[in-house]
C-alpha cells in the first residue's frame, strides 16, 4: 500500500501527535476530548484534526467486566473490507494500552464507526499478518516510526485483528 499524503494542516497535526510532547499530551487528554466530540457530532476530534480513520471500540474490562469504550485509529484490510486491525502503540508509551489487555482477556468487542455499530472478535496478529499491518500503520500514520522507536525493546507492540461476528446483536 502506498504512503498516504496529507495536506499542510493535517501534516502539522500528525507531526505534533508524533512528537514526544504531543504524544504525551494526547495520551493524557485526547480520549476524554474525543468522547465530548463523539457525543455531539458522531466524529472524533482525532478524525477531524488528522483525517485518520477512527473507530470507537468498546471492550469489556479485563478485571471488572465493565464496558470500556475508546476511540482508536484502525487499519483497513485490503483483502477483506469487513476486517480491520488496531495497533497497540499507546502513543509510544512503555506500557500496553488498556484496550489491548481487555481484548486479550475478553476478545469480543463492539465497534462503532460512521454511525454503524457491529460486534467483533479479536485475535492477535503474528508473522506475515503482523508485518503487513505494521507496514500499513507506517504508511498511513507518519508518527508510527516515532512511537516504535520510543517503545524500543521495552515491550512488543501488539496488533489486534478484528473480525465481524455474524450475530450483530447489541453488546
Amino acid at each position: 500500500m502506498a504512503k498516504k499524503s496529507y495536506n499542510l494542516f493535517y501534516s502539522l497535526m500528525l507531526q505534533i501527535a508524533a512528537s514526544g510532547v504531543g504524544a504525551w499530551c494526547f495520551s493524557k487528554t485526547l480520549r476524554q476530548i474525543d468522547f465530548v466530540f463523539l457525543s455531539m457530532s458522531e466524529k472524533s476530534l482525532t478524525k477531524i484534526l488528522t483525517s485518520l480513520p477512527i473507530i470507537t471500540i468498546t471492550t469489556r474490562g479485563a478485571k471488572t467486566g465493565k464496558p470500556r469504550p475508546v476511540p482508536l485509529l484502525y487499519l483497513t484490510n485490503a483483502d477483506n473490507a469487513a476486517e480491520f486491525a488496531l495497533v497497540g502503540t499507546n502513543f509510544g508509551n512503555s506500557r500496553h494500552p488498556a484496550w489491548y489487555l481487555n481484548l486479550k482477556a475478553n476478545p469480543e468487542a463492539e465497534g462503532a464507526m460512521d454511525g454503524i455499530t457491529k460486534r467483533y472478535i479479536a485475535h492477535e496478529a503474528e508473522g506475515n499478518e503482523y508485518d503487513r499491518y505494521l507496514q500499513h500503520a507506517h504508511d498511513i500514520f507518519p508518527g508510527a516510526p516515532n512511537y516504535v522507536r520510543r517503545i524500543g525493546d521495552k515491550r512488543h507492540i501488539p496488533i489486534m485483528v478484528m473480525r465481524p461476528i455474524e450475530d450483530n446483536t447489541s453488546y
